[in-house]
C-alpha cells in the first residue's frame, strides 16, 4: 500500500491529467489504493483529492464493465459502506465517503447501464441497509472536514431514483428510510434538508403524485405528534422536531418558488403552524 503522504504527491501531481494515458493496469491499482485511504481524517487527502479523483475516473468511461462491477462490490462491503457501522467515530468518514462514490457510480451507470436490474436491486437493498444503520450523524468535524453521513445519503438515495433501474414500487422504501433519517434525534445543521429536496424532485420526476405526498406529510406530522405525547417538550423531541420543520419548510418555499403544489403548500404551512412549540409564548422550559 502507498503511504500516505506518497499518495498525496502522487494525487497532487496528477491534477489536471488526463487519464486516458494511463495504462488500464495503472489506473485500477490507483483506485483501490485511494480506496484504503478513502476515510482518512485528512480532509485534503480524503475531500480534496480521492474523492474527485475517484469521481473523475468513474465519469471518464474508461473503467471496463469487469473493473466498474468489482469497485462497487468492494466499496459496498465490510471495509468501506459497512465499516464499524453503528460506530460513532472516525470511522465515518469511510463509510459516508463510501455512499458518495456509490453514489457516483450509479450516476455513471446511468449511461453505461452495466448493472442488470438485480444488480440494481442489491446496491438499493444495501444502500438502504446503511442508511438507516447509520449512528453518525455530525456534519462538519472540526480538525478533520466534512462527515456529513445523512447528507451523503440524501445524494445516494437521490442517484438510485433517478436511475433507469428504480421502480415506482420503491417509493414507500425511500420515503421510510428519509423518514428515519429525520427521527434519528440528531439536529441537522448543515444543509441536509436541502439535499433531501433533491431526492423529492427526483421522485415527482419519476411520477410521484401530490396526494401520495399528502399522505406521507400527514405520517410524519402524526408520528411527531405521538412522540410529543410521549415526551413533551424533551431534548430529543426538539432534536426531532428541528429536523422536520427544517426539512418541510424548505420543501414549502420549493414548492413555492416553483410555483407548483399548492395543496401541499397548504398542508405544510398549517402543519408547521400547529406544531406545540409554534403555539406557546417560548415558556415550554
Amino acid at each position: 500500500m502507498v503511504a500516505k503522504l506518497d499518495l498525496k504527491q502522487l494525487l497532487t501531481d496528477l491534477e489536471g491529467i488526463d487519464f486516458n494515458t494511463l495504462e488500464q493496469t495503472e489506473l485500477v491499482a490507483l483506485v483501490y489504493e485511494m480506496l484504503e485511504h478513502l476515510g482518512d481524517t485528512d480532509a485534503e487527502l480524503r475531500d480534496g483529492l480521492i474523492h474527485p479523483t475517484i469521481v473523475k475516473i468513474i465519469e471518464s468511461g474508461i473503467l471496463s464493465e469487469e473493473d466498474f462491477m468489482h469497485l462497487l462490490e468492494t466499496i459496498m462491503g465490510e471495509r468501506h459502506l459497512f465499516y464499524n457501522l453503528g460506530e460513532k467515530g472516525d470511522s465515518v468518514f469511510m463509510r459516508s465517503f463510501s455512499a458518495l462514490i456509490i453514489a457516483s457510480l450509479l450516476n455513471a451507470d446511468a449511461k453505461s447501464l452495466f448493472l442488470t436490474k438485480a444488480d440494481y436491486n442489491k446496491v438499493l437493498d444495501k444502500s438502504i441497509e446503511y442508511i438507516e444503520g447509520e449512528k453518525d450523524t455530525r456534519g462538519y468535524v472540526e480538525g478533520k472536514g466534512w462527515a456529513h453521513a445523512i447528507a451523503h445519503s440524501a445524494d445516494l438515495l437521490l442517484a438510485l431514483v433517478k436511475h433507469p433501474s428504480f421502480d415506482t414500487k420503491t417509493f414507500p422504501t425511500i420515503l421510510e428510510t428519509m423518514k428515519i433519517c429525520f427521527f434519528k434525534e440528531a439536529a441537522y445543521a448543515d444543509a441536509e434538508d436541502r439535499r433531501f429536496i433533491l431526492v423529492f424532485k427526483a421522485m415527482q420526476e419519476k411520477g410521484f403524485t401530490d396526494a401520495a405526498f399528502d399522505t406521507w406529510i400527514r405520517g410524519i406530522f402524526y408520528r411527531l405528534s405521538e412522540k410529543f405525547k410521549m415526551e413533551g417538550f424533551s431534548y430529543g423531541y426538539y432534536r426531532v422536531v428541528t429536523n422536520v420543520e427544517n426539512f418541510m419548510k424548505s420543501l414549502y418555499f420549493r414548492f413555492k418558488a416553483d410555483g407548483e403544489s399548492m395543496h401541499l403548500r397548504v398542508l405544510l404551512f398549517d402543519s408547521v403552524k400547529a406544531l406545540p412549540h409554534n403555539k406557546t409564548n417560548g415558556n415550554e422550559n
